[in-house]
């Protein structure tokens, strides 16, 4: 069974927030630009035909830049709006097509996941997929063709708990899990350190991009004590 066509979009963290005033914006530029490289490389060794970039200009890194890779990134250089993110999405795919939508600062997203997506979206006629995190983040969704709705409250920040108190949510057969974790705060940073040292998490990013994950974390090595 063929993984889903995954969206990756790279949020935007506001530049007085804690994350940004301890690490600097440069240290979280390459953070994120690491996390959502990792992401693209799980997605292509899955065998996912396509994967849409949102708001990832010049963050690609250059092992990505072969032709069978190119071939199936889709890049969407649009403002952060979320009107425009949705209708240029929507050009690129198709109504019935099964889609992961995830947000680039992310961790914990593997082949086996994308399988598991590609399955549950099987089981209803009319079924969506839902990922946070123990911080009450919206991390992912998946469905067939693009849910307006949930694109709209991931995009907006909106946390978890006032996604299932919306009185206006769409009428599916939803599927809630906690599988992949995002980083918002500058209290993620350790756990990040923490949950790819893990022997057993070694599987969720290469040794390429560990050896970068690495650089950061020596070089704010303080913030993991």
């Amino acid at each position: 069974m063929q993984a889903p066509s995954v969206i990756i979009y790279k949020p935007v963290i506001p530049k007085d927030s804690e994350l940004v005033q301890i690490l600097g914006e440069a240290a979280v530029e390459k953070l994120f630009s690491l996390l959502i490289n990792n992401n693209i490389e799980v997605v292509l060794k899955s065998g996912c035909s396509k994967i849409i970039l949102v708001n990832c200009e010049n963050l690609l890194d250059d092992i990505f830049e072969d032709d069978e890779s190119n071939s199936k990134i889709v890049h969407i250089p649009v403002e952060v709006q979320t009107d425009g993110i949705f209708n240029q999405i929507e050009k690129v795919v198709s109504v019935d097509e099964k889609l992961l939508f995830i947000k680039g600062n992310t961790i914990g997203l593997t082949d086996g996941y994308l399988l598991k997506i590609s399955n549950q979206l099987e089981l209803e006629e009319d079924v969506c997929v839902i990922n946070y995190d123990d911080d009450d983040e919206l991390c992912a969704y998946a469905s067939v063709g693009v849910n307006s709705f949930m694109t709209e409250q991931i995009i907006s920040g909106l946390k978890y708990s006032s996604i299932i108190k919306n009185d206006s949510l769409p009428d599916k057969f939803f599927i809630f899990q906690k599988e992949i974790h995002s980083i918002n705060f500058i209290s993620d940073f350790p756990k990040l350190y923490n949950y790819i040292s893990i022997r057993e998490n070694e599987h969720l990013c290469s040794k390429y991009f560990y050896d970068q994950f690495t650089e950061i974390f020596i070089e704010f090595r303080d913030l993991l004590k």
